[in-house]
This record gives C-alpha cells, sequence and structure tokens, in this order.
C-alpha cells in the first residue's frame, strides 16, 4: 500500500527529476501502473527500479509511458527485473522513438 501511495505522489510531482527506487517492491499491478504513469505525467527525467519485481507486463505498461514522455525521460534503470525478452523489446523500442 505504501508503494502505491508513494507511486501516486510521483504523478503529481513537478520538482523530483531523479529517483532511485530499486528494491521497494514496486512489482505489484497498482503501483507498477502508477509508476509507469509517472514517466510522462511528472518532471522525472532518471527513474531507477531495479529489483522491484517487475514483470513483463509491467514494462509493457513502463514502455507505453516512456513513449508518450516525449524524450524527456533520459535513464530507466530495470535491472534485476524479470521482464523476459519480450519485455525488454518493448522498453528498447520505446526508447528509440
Amino acid at each position: 500500500e505504501a508503494a502505491r501511495d508513494f507511486a501516486a505522489g510521483l504523478n503529481s510531482n513537478i520538482a523530483l527529476e531523479s529517483v532511485n527506487l530499486a528494491w521497494n517492491g514496486f512489482g505489484d499491478p497498482a503501483p507498477c501502473d502508477l509508476l509507469a504513469k509517472a514517466l510522462y505525467s511528472g518532471g522525472l527525467v532518471t527513474l531507477d527500479v531495479s529489483y522491484n519485481r517487475i514483470k513483463v507486463n509491467g514494462s509493457f505498461l513502463m514502455a507505453g509511458n516512456l513513449e508518450k514522455s516525449g524524450g524527456r525521460m533520459r535513464s530507466l534503470v530495470m535491472d534485476g527485473n524479470p521482464i523476459t525478452q519480450a519485455g525488454a523489446r518493448a522498453l528498447f523500442k520505446a526508447a528509440k522513438e
């Protein structure tokens, strides 16, 4: 629940540009969805969500919102998450566009 509340707060963020959320359990669907939305709705430029148990569906959410960020997001670190090859491909494609 705390992860969901924190992720929701990031959506209204206008000051933070870089956030390290590694090892914080954001892999559940609700916080992961909110984190994904923060990629384009807030002022984030760098987001580290390493080792949060984000699965392939979460990586698809991240990829879709990464595309919407209009190139503002410079670094999305997802080390140690079981996103599979399909999730990695979606993120790579989103980063290229």
